[in-house]
């Protein structure tokens, strides 16, 4: 994965947007930790646009 930043394709009007896997691999974080991140932030980061959760199951380690 070499981007950051998305478009979903052929929507006129696509808004940019990222995911937490892609946030925690972009910033050397584990991907638990930028959700938890995101959970306390959730406020603050609806100021930048929608933020939406999607169930991922938690990996086991």
């Amino acid at each position: 994965m070499n981007d950051l930043v998305f478009l979903e394709p052929d929507k006129i009007g696509a808004e940019p947007f990222t995911t937490s896997d892609v946030i925690a691999e972009f910033t050397g974080n584990n991907y638990r930790s930028v959700q938890r991140i995101i959970e306390k932030q959730i406020d603050a980061l609806k100021t930048f646009g929608q933020v939406r959760f999607e169930i991922t199951p938690v990996a086991k380690v």
